[in-house]
C-alpha cells in the first residue's frame, strides 16, 4: 500500500508493489533521482523537516517508469541517510556535495533535500547561509518562485526554532502561513507555530491558534502532514493538562511516523514528548521504555540537540539515582547544540531535583540559567512559570558590600582570622557576616560558597 494525494490535498491508500528506496517514494515513477520535474507535476508538497515523508512522490498519476537509475544523486543519498538516522557524517557529506556540485546544486529539490538533511544534523549555520539559494541561485525548472520561497521560509523557521530564536521563528512562520502555499504547507506552518508558542509559554495563544486555523479538524484527515498536526495537538493537550488524550495523539503520530519507515528522531516536531505524555498519563513503564528507545536512536544519529533532549527525557521519566548526572550531561549536549529553549526545560528539571536534595545553591544556579535564557529568547511565559514554581530562588541574591568582601575572601581560601586581619574586623564580626552570606545563598559552608558564588550575586550599595 502507498499513500497518494488527491486533488484536495488528502491522502488515500492504494495497492502498489514495494519498490521504494527507503524514503517513501517509488523510484520507478521518476525518470531520474535528480529531476524535480516529475515531483512538481505530481504537486508534491515536500513538507520536509518533519515526520511527513519529505520526499514522498504523491499525486494522482503514479504510473511506473521502467529502468530508472537509482543512487546517483547526492541529495537523494543524503536524504536516505537522514531518514535512516545511523550515519550523520555520511549524511552531511552527501548534503554538502549536493550543495557544491552539479547537477544537484542547480536543482531546487536537491538543494532542499540537502538543507533538510543539514537541519536534522544540526548544521544550522550552513543552512542559514545556503537557504536563500532556493530563491536566488537555482534553475527554477517547474517550481514557481512561491514554491521555492516557501521552502526557504521553512528552512529558516527550523533554524530559528532549533537555536531558540523564538521571535524569529514566530515571524518567519507567520510569513509562511500568510503566503501563497498549499493547504498542507500552511497547516505544517501552523503546527510549527503552535510548537513555538508552547515553548514561549504562550499556552492560551497556542490553543487559540489551533482552533482558528482548523488544525483540530485537519488532524483527523489523511493529510500528508498529519503526523505533525497530531504532534502539535498532542503538545497543546499535554500543556493544558489533558495528558491522557495528548498521549493518544502522540501515540498515533508515532505510529504514522514509523509506518513511513523513518527512524531518525531529529525529523520529529516533538522527538521526546511522547515519553513525557506517557509519564503524565501515569504510564510509567511505557514512558521509560520509549524514552530508552528514543535515546538509543538518538545516540545512533549523534546530533547534540536531539541526543540532549532524549537523555534529559529519560532522566525525567525514569527518576533513577543517576538522574542529576544525566540531566547535567543533557544540559551540556544542548549547550553544544545551541538548543536554548530545550536548555530551559533541562535546567528547570535539574533545579527541582537539586532543591529536593536541599542543594539550594545548585538549584538557584540552575534556575538562574533557565531564567536568563528564557528572558534572552523572549519566552516570557516560561519566565512567569519559573517564578511561580521556584519563588525566591529566581531572585538575585542581595549581599552587602562587607558581606561580599568577606565571602570573596572565604571563597579564596582565607581563614576567618586572615579575613579579620585584612578587613580590620573582629573575629565575631567575620563569623556574623559569613553566617548571613550562608543563609542568603542557601549553603552550609565554604565548599557550598565556592559553587554559589559562581552565580550572579548582586551587591547592595551599603
Amino acid at each position: 500500500m502507498i499513500m497518494i494525494r488527491r486533488g484536495d490535498g488528502q491522502l488515500r491508500m492504494r495497492d502498489h508493489p514495494d519498490t521504494s528506496d527507503g524514503l517513501g517514494f517509488d523510484s520507478r515513477s521518476s525518470p531520474g533521482l535528480c529531476s524535480s520535474e516529475v515531483e512538481a507535476q505530481l504537486e508534491v508538497i515536500t513538507p520536509g523537516l518533519t515526520a511527513s515523508v519529505p520526499w514522498l512522490m504523491a499525486g494522482q498519476d503514479t504510473r511506473p517508469v521502467p529502468d530508472a537509475p537509482a543512487g546517483q544523486c547526492a541529495s537523494s543519498r543524503s536524504a536516505r541517510e537522514m531518514t535512516r538516522g545511523q550515519d550523520v557524517g555520511l549524511a552531511v557529506a552527501c548534503a554538502e556535495e549536493a550543495l557544491e556540485e552539479a547537477p544537484c546544486r542547480h536543482d531546487p529539490l536537491c538543494v532542499w533535500r540537502a538543507l533538510v538533511t543539514l537541519v536534522s544534523a544540526g548544521e544550522l549555520v550552513t543552512v542559514d547561509e545556503q537557504c536563500a539559494r532556493l530563491v536566488e541561485d537555482v534553475e527554477p525548472g517547474p517550481f514557481t518562485r512561491a514554491q521555492r520561497r516557501s521552502m526557504m521560509l521553512r528552512a529558516r523557521a527550523r533554524v530559528a526554532r532549533h537555536t531558540g530564536d523564538l521571535p524569529g521563528a514566530r515571524r518567519v512562520l507567520g510569513e509562511l502561513i500568510e503566503s501563497d502555499v498549499t493547504q498542507n504547507v500552511r497547516l505544517l506552518g501552523v503546527s510549527w507555530l503552535v510548537d513555538v508558542l508552547l515553548e514561549e509559554g504562550a499556552i492560551d495563544e497556542a490553543v487559540d491558534l489551533m482552533e482558528r486555523s482548523g488544525l483540530e479538524t485537519a488532524a483527523q484527515q489523511w493529510l500528508m502532514c498529519r503526523p505533525m498536526l497530531l504532534s502539535a495537538r498532542a503538545a497543546v493537550r499535554l500543556a493544558t493538562g489533558a495528558a491522557d488524550i495528548g498521549f493518544q495523539d502522540f501515540l498515533q503520530a508515532e505510529r504514522l511516523f514509523e509506518g513511513q519507515r523513518m527512524s531518525n528522531r531529529a525529523m520529529l516536531l516533538c522527538p521526546t514528548q511522547i515519553s513525557l505524555a506517557a509519564k503524565a498519563a501515569h504510564r510509567d513503564e511505557f514512558a521509560a521504555r520509549i524514552a530508552g528507545q528514543v535515546l538509543l536512536r538518538a545516540r545512533g544519529w549523534g546530533e547534540p540537540r536531539v541526543l540532549g533532549m532524549a537523555l534529559g527525557t529519560l532522566a525525567t521519566v525514569e527518576d533513577g539515582p543517576d538522574a542529576c548526572a544525566q540531566l547535567t550531561e543533557a544540559a551540556e549536549l544542548l549547550e553544544v547544540g545551541g538548543a536554548r529553549s530545550e536548555l530551559i526545560t533541562v535546567n528547570q528539571e535539574l533545579a527541582r531535583r537539586l532543591a529536593a536534595r536541599d542543594d539550594v545553591a545548585g538549584a538557584r544556579w540552575r534556575i538562574g540559567q533557565a531564567m536568563g535564557i528564557a528572558k534572552e529568547i523572549g519566552a516570557h511565559g516560561r519566565v512567569r512559570d519559573l517564578r511561580a514554581e521556584f519563588g525566591g530562588l529566581t531572585e538575585s541574591v542581595q549581599l552587602t558590600r562587607q558581606e561580599s568582601r568577606v565571602a570573596s575572601l572565604a571563597r579564596g581560601g582565607h581563614s576567618n582570622e586572615q579575613i579579620a586581619g585584612k578587613l580590620a574586623l573582629s573575629l565575631r564580626g567575620v563569623e556574623f557576616h559569613l553566617s548571613n552570606v550562608y543563609r542568603k545563598l542557601g549553603v552550609q559552608g565554604r565548599r557550598g560558597l565556592r559553587d554559589a558564588l559562581g552565580e550572579q550575586v548582586a551587591v547592595r550599595r551599603t
